[in-house]
């Protein structure tokens, strides 16, 4: 029994039987999410950049705000398929560099997803109530203050608590 309690205040090893099985199950979610939110990224990239018609522009700003926010979960997706190294390692291992990845892609997935969700409600509200759009020079300089806001937040967690933010 003390074989599969935590040997280390930092490291639960070997995993117990039912949270292999959980992390199997989290860990293929994960992969499944990655492949698709990369198949549907991959697909948008293209749509975007083969988009020619001038009239689709009110479209156009729609569909980056959508591959943002798949971009988002692709990085979500990652944080989940790092539990493949927990299987390999049949160990969980709070001070590796994977515990340390793990925890920025979920966090900075998690918020990057909330703000681009918003940024979708928001700009639909004031396209469809209001009939307004932002020049695409200001909505590209909205979409890189989103993604800054996103990271400034990650940043300033590492910044207060570098040794122990994730």
């Amino acid at each position: 029994m003390a074989d599969s309690l935590v040997s280390l205040p930092t490291t639960l090893a070997p995993l117990p039987p039912i949270l292999h099985r959980g992390l199997m199950a989290v860990a293929v979610c994960g992969f499944l999410s990655f492949l698709t939110s990369v198949a549907l990224f991959a697909r948008l990239a293209f749509r975007l950049v083969t988009w020619k018609r001038k009239s689709q522009a009110r479209v156009n700003q729609f569909i980056l705000l959508l591959f943002n926010l798949v971009f988002a979960d692709v990085q979500q997706s990652i944080a989940f398929l790092l539990n493949t190294d927990w299987l390999r390692r049949n160990a969980i291992d709070v001070a590796s560099p994977t515990c340390w990845a793990q925890g920025w892609f979920v966090s900075t997935g998690d918020l990057a997803s909330g703000v681009f969700t918003l940024a979708i409600a928001v700009h639909s509200f004031l396209d469809i109530v209001h009939d307004f759009r932002l020049g695409h020079r200001a909505f590209l300089a909205c979409v890189a203050l989103l993604w800054a806001f996103v990271y400034a937040c990650a940043l300033i967690g590492l910044a207060l608590h570098p040794a122990d933010f994730y």
